[in-house]
């Protein structure tokens, strides 16, 4: 990723002049987005292009994120305001655990919402628009959980994947939290039935009483062909419901 230039007063008042600056909890959008480039936007300087909102984390906290993606707390990808954002390291990066104070122990602490052992501990700071908890440690925020993880257990997950067995993203008891691999996390999911199966899945196009009838229809020996165009769909389609392929669940 380019690096950005230190920018001139005119750049600077340029670049101020796009954002619709609102309080410090409310989004700031970028005011000269297009419907079409939506979250691809751009801000020149001196021939180089640059996305709005990272202008804004490096003049808020004079930090270049240099190849780190910095991202939004609330999801709002042309939100200007430095307030909902945070550097976000690349996912298989250790996260520096260690290096937390007393005070920031503390202040972790202060956010959890402790029960009985065996319940759910809910995070009550801030909270990334996929459900997990957010805990900012200098300019970088970090998954709740995965802090609980570390200062409970004095072990740093490192690459390794912090696991729910309450599947409450917000939950950071140490008790519910385990270390699994992507593969762990897939098949509790699944165990779990929590994952986007069958009808549930947003970019689906048959019904789950419809691929029933299919598979009443390939029993009788009829053509994946036909059986497509029927419920409009391609020939791959039916042929991955004969196969045991798709919609393992209705086997």
């Amino acid at each position: 990723m380019k690096r950005l230039p230190e920018l001139t007063e005119q750049e600077l008042r340029r670049y101020w002049s796009h954002v619709n600056v609102q309080g410090p909890d409310d989004c700031w959008p970028w005011i000269r987005t297009h419907p079409e480039s939506y979250g691809r936007t751009r801000i020149y300087f001196r021939g180089s292009g640059f996305r709005p909102h990272r202008v804004a984390y490096f003049l808020h906290h004079n930090i270049d994120p240099d190849v780190h993606p910095v991202k939004h707390t609330c999801g709002f990808l042309d939100c200007c305001n430095p307030n909902h954002m945070y550097l976000n390291p690349p996912r298989r990066e250790s996260a520096p655990f260690d290096v937390l104070t007393k005070e920031a122990r503390k202040r972790f602490l202060s956010k959890v919402n402790q029960q009985e052992f065996d319940d759910c501990w809910l995070w009550t700071g801030k909270i990334h628009h996929a459900g997990y908890g957010l805990f900012k440690h200098g300019c970088i925020s970090y998954a709740a959980h995965r802090v609980s993880y570390f200062l409970h257990t004095g072990i740093d997950p490192g690459p390794t994947l912090v696991c729910h067995t309450c599947d409450t993203p917000l939950c950071v008891n140490p008790k519910h939290l385990w270390l699994g691999t992507d593969e762990d996390n897939t098949r509790d999911r699944d165990i779990k039935a929590r994952g986007p199966v069958g009808g549930r899945h947003g970019g689906v196009k048959l019904t789950e009483d419809q691929v029933l009838e299919i598979h009443a229809r390939l029993a009788t020996g009829e053509g994946c062909t036909s059986i497509a165009k029927d419920y409009i769909v391609g020939r791959a389609a039916i042929a991955a419901i004969s196969r045991g392929v798709t919609w393992t669940h209705l086997i």
